[in-house]
């Protein structure tokens, strides 16, 4: 055994409850991008419904189709992607002996490699003993980048939809 596995005697029950947190945490993300995208795909079509066309309400329709195409790309940029997608992913800034490895945004920043050693010391050791523990650290940073892209894709979901909202408020003033 050696000498770090010996200071931490539960790292795989500490490293897989990291991954579950990661992992809800963009469950959670996703599925109120969804709804978003659901409730805008009803807003559209409202609002292709309506008997008055104008420039508001086309804008809102495209809005609104934006929000729900926003949505869907939340569904589909899971943790199926380990690569970076600059479009989705932070640039990989900075690390600091001051990140909050229970956030899923500092987690996203670090590399697996980087993560894997800041976790040994994090977690008091045990983490390089084997590399079955350097494979849920990998699992973990591949939950813990879906989790930070479904939180920008709700973010845009969200600005879209409201941006949809007072659109079709203009248009329903006119």
């Amino acid at each position: 055994m050696s000498v770090s596995a010996h200071l931490t005697p539960e790292p795989e029950r500490r490293l897989w409850t990291l991954v579950e947190a990661a992992r809800e945490t963009a469950a959670r993300r996703t599925r109120a991008a969804a709804a978003l995208g659901g409730l805008a795909s009803l807003e559209l079509a409202a609002a292709a419904l309506a008997p008055h066309r104008g420039a508001a309400l086309r804008a809102a329709s495209l809005a609104a189709a934006a929000c729900a195409v926003s949505a869907a790309c939340a569904l589909a940029a899971r943790e199926a992607s380990a690569a970076r997608l600059p479009i989705l992913d932070a640039a990989p800034g900075p690390t600091s002996a001051n990140d909050d490895l229970l956030s899923v945004r500092d987690v996203s920043r670090y590399t697996r490699a980087e993560l894997v050693h800041r976790l040994d010391r994090y977690l008091g050791g045990g983490v390089t003993s084997t590399p079955y523990y350097e494979d849920i650290v990998g699992r973990l940073s591949r939950a813990a980048t879906a989790a930070e892209r479904a939180r920008r894709l709700l973010a845009a979901c969200a600005a879209l939809f409201s941006a949809a909202q007072v659109l079709l408020a203009l248009a329903a003033c006119r």
